[in-house]
């Protein structure tokens, strides 16, 4: 049986370290949504010495997932954390022709049985958050832009609005644009716990200087209090397109 392409990929970026800042290949990616009702968000960090186990897991899902459900989007690798406590290395995204897909999948006895023991064997992290979409959506990456990731646990909804308002001006001059922003309906971390982060967002910023001057800037700092306020926890990453694999 073939290999799906989602899983080939996935296995490739498992044993390479393909951490590229600054993006030499003038192709832009589309990421197009068509016939997609869910996204699922993968944040990976692979064990050392669980190459094996990488291997039996990805081998074993091309038993319990159909390309026509489960389909690979981009896979992004993490060239920084900028902030939080946990690192991680790769940002992949999947879609899900339908929900009842992805559902079957977790619920099946051999995935509880079988991959869940390997995912610990294999990955330090191997988180996912799941969102419901209207399909047909399409997102446009460039190799000449750059991207920040981002996972927020909102405990005060009231003052990350202030916030996220008070610096949305600030964003707009430096170019800083949202892409996505999503709550998550079902999620899982072998490191974060059990509750789904309230939001996971894509940026797209014009430059890797305006990523650093975002904190540095007097509007954030002024708004930073309501940031800290608000937040119980959050993981900041700067990722980029992938410039060693062809999709």
């Amino acid at each position: 049986m073939k290999k799906p392409i989602i899983l080939i990929t996935l296995l490739l970026l498992a044993f390479t370290s393909s951490s590229h800042a600054n993006n030499s290949n003038n192709k832009d990616v589309l990421v197009s949504l068509n016939n997609i009702e869910r996204l699922t968000f993968l944040l990976l960090n692979k064990r050392e010495g669980g190459e094996q186990a990488q291997r039996q897991y990805l081998e074993a899902m091309t038993t319990l997932t159909s390309p026509t459900d489960l389909k690979h989007l981009i896979t992004m690798p993490i060239v920084k954390k900028l902030a939080g406590e946990h690192p991680a290395e790769l940002f992949a995204l999947y879609g899900w022709s339908n929900a009842e897909a992805a559902n079957k999948l977790r619920t099946d006895a051999a995935y509880k049985n079988t991959l869940l023991p390997l995912q610990k064997q294999g990955w330090t992290e191997l988180a996912y958050s799941d969102v419901e979409i209207n399909s047909g959506e399409s997102y446009r990456l460039s190799h000449d832009k750059f991207y920040t990731m981002s996972e927020l646990w909102i405990k005060d909804e009231h003052k990350y609005q202030a916030y996220f308002h008070a610096t949305q001006a600030l964003r707009d001059e430096l170019g800083a644009k949202i892409l996505f922003k999503h709550s998550p309906t079902e999620y899982s971390s072998m490191q974060k716990g059990a509750a789904a982060p309230t939001y996971v967002l894509l940026i797209e910023w014009p430059n890797e200087k305006n990523i650093a001057l975002y904190p540095e800037s007097e509007k954030f700092k002024q708004a930073y209090p309501d940031l800290l306020a608000s937040v119980e926890k959050f993981n900041w990453y700067q990722v980029a397109l992938p410039t060693n694999l062809n999709y």
